[in-house]
């Protein structure tokens, strides 16, 4: 017995399959939809953050340089309302740790809001 497809099942065939293979483009694509760049503006006054090592503290203009991973050296500016976790001042601060911001742009400034030291890896 042979099983012959109408035009209407063979069309419907190919809707499902259309449908299912966009699914699937969606479903690859979406990361890089959803994923924000750190560095970005995000809601007024919300604080964004960043992890990275240090590659310079500026104790005279009380500023960080931060290396992300995969990203562009970042420059931040620390004030008198900025927390400290693992350490007490940025004097403690040093080239080659590793650590986590949280920061508000203001302009063409970044200023900590806090600032905390990672743990030193290593045997």
């Amino acid at each position: 017995m042979e099983t012959v497809m109408t035009a209407s099942k063979q069309g419907n065939r190919q809707a499902g399959l259309i449908l299912t293979l966009l699914g699937c483009l969606l479903l690859l694509l979406a990361p890089f939809v959803v994923a924000q760049d750190d560095t970005s503006q995000g809601a007024k006054n919300e604080p964004l953050f960043i992890q990275g090592v240090v590659k310079r503290v500026s104790l005279e203009k009380r500023a960080i340089t931060l290396k992300p991973s995969r990203q562009e050296r970042i420059k931040i500016t620390v004030d008198d309302q900025t927390g400290f976790i693992q350490m007490s001042t940025l004097e403690e601060l040093q080239k080659g740790q590793r650590i986590k911001v949280w920061y508000t742009v203001d302009g063409n400034k970044n200023r900590v809001v806090k600032v905390e030291r990672l743990p030193d890896l290593g045997c």
